[in-house]
């Protein structure tokens, strides 16, 4: 075990994938020439002293503040969009179990029906994923099969990120340009037309009672409910004003250290800027890469797993037939009183009443029991 401590410590120091590393080497890089710039000229030109680093006092706390804050809203927005999906994930699974089991009867009509719409719960998840990156319309590998036969608004394959763009102006503009659509919520209105379809059944021949349709309404309300939380953290950035301040407040006080220690530490201010650089503008750059965890990036969520992981469950679920009670509970293998009584559930439902307390009886005063009493 200490062995496989002291391997996952040393591959997490020289791992490279899933840093900030390659995305502040040139920022680090900067700021190492600056404090070489600063002490060549206290060496050779002028001398710098500052008596007291009192830039370095002050600054540093706020700086530590804002850098520590921004970290944490972003870390909230990924926690978030993490456990939204889980939700979606919940959702899924409730309406797919519904519409597979509460859907009757199971004929060849039906089941080519409720495939159809777990296609549909899906691919709801799958153009979530798409939409949530601004990959808009349906032409994707994993999502162009479960929605050919549908009619969307919009067909072509557009991609318009958000943070290519200058400004929260040039983003309207542009997304009102490629005039983008929600298929998510698309996709919801067809799966809430089957759901009116199993309403609207004769009387005489219901395809499920109402609390079945009460279920399913409920689990696709909730679905466009984590859709919109989704449109919320990804539509809703962090406001420019405290990013740009942000960053204008970590290059200053980074800036800042190598002027106000040259004098006492000469050549050795070059590696302590560095690492003062390094630490300071990884957390700021951290925090950039974790405020949008929808994309492609090492650290964003993996929406690709996600999604596969709902298709292999529901593949799963759809290889069975639906679980029918009688089937499980009078099986000759079930024997509920084990390992008091070997009688199978078929032969104890031939039984009085007063002969199952006798047996339950038993059971509550085994050896079992009567061990964890004297323990108590």
């Amino acid at each position: 075990m200490t062995n496989s401590i002291g391997t996952s410590m040393w591959s997490r120091v020289f791992r490279l994938r899933g840093t900030v590393i390659l995305h502040i080497w040139w920022q680090v890089t900067l700021v190492v020439l600056f404090t070489t710039g600063i002490i060549f000229i206290h060496l050779n030109k002028f001398p710098i002293h500052f008596p007291m680093p009192i830039l370095i006092d002050i600054m540093g706390v706020v700086t530590g503040l804002l850098l520590a804050f921004r970290t944490q809203t972003s870390y909230e927005r990924y926690s978030q969009g993490s456990e939204l999906w889980c939700q979606m994930t919940i959702y899924s699974r409730n309406l797919t179990r519904l519409i597979w089991t509460g859907v009757t009867p199971h004929d060849s009509q039906n089941i080519v029906e409720k495939k159809s719409a777990i296609n549909l719960v899906l691919a709801f998840a799958v153009a979530t994923k798409h939409y949530l990156r601004e990959e808009y319309g349906y032409k994707y590998a994993d999502l162009s099969n479960l929605l050919s036969h549908i009619t969307t608004t919009h067909a072509t394959p557009r991609n318009v990120s958000i943070s290519h763009k200058e400004t929260f102006d040039d983003v309207i503009t542009t997304q009102r340009d490629v005039n983008c659509t929600n298929i998510p919520l698309e996709i919801s209105y067809y799966i809430a037309s089957y759901i009116k379809y199993c309403q609207n059944q004769p009387w005489d021949q219901p395809k499920c009672d109402a609390i079945v349709i009460t279920a399913m309404h409920k689990y696709l309300s909730q679905l466009v409910g984590c859709l919109t939380t989704f449109e919320k953290i990804r539509k809703t950035p962090i406001p420019i004003a405290y990013s740009v301040h942000l960053t204008h407040i970590t290059w200053i006080y980074t800036l800042a250290i190598p002027i106000q220690i040259v004098s006492r530490f000469e050549w050795n201010t070059l590696p302590i800027v560095a690492l003062a650089g390094f630490a300071l503008l990884g957390i700021l750059e951290i925090g950039q890469e974790i405020e949008n965890p929808f994309s492609y990036a090492a650290n964003d969520l993996p929406l690709d797993q996600f999604c596969e992981d709902i298709r292999l469950e529901m593949e799963h679920v759809l290889m069975q037939s639906p679980v029918q009670a009688k089937d499980w509970i009078s099986s000759d293998k079930n024997m509920p009183f084990y390992p008091k009584s070997f009688q199978t559930a078929s032969e104890l439902m031939r039984r009085s009443p007063e002969e199952l307390e006798n047996i339950m009886r038993r059971l509550e005063t085994g050896p079992q029991a009567a061990a964890g009493r004297t323990a108590v």
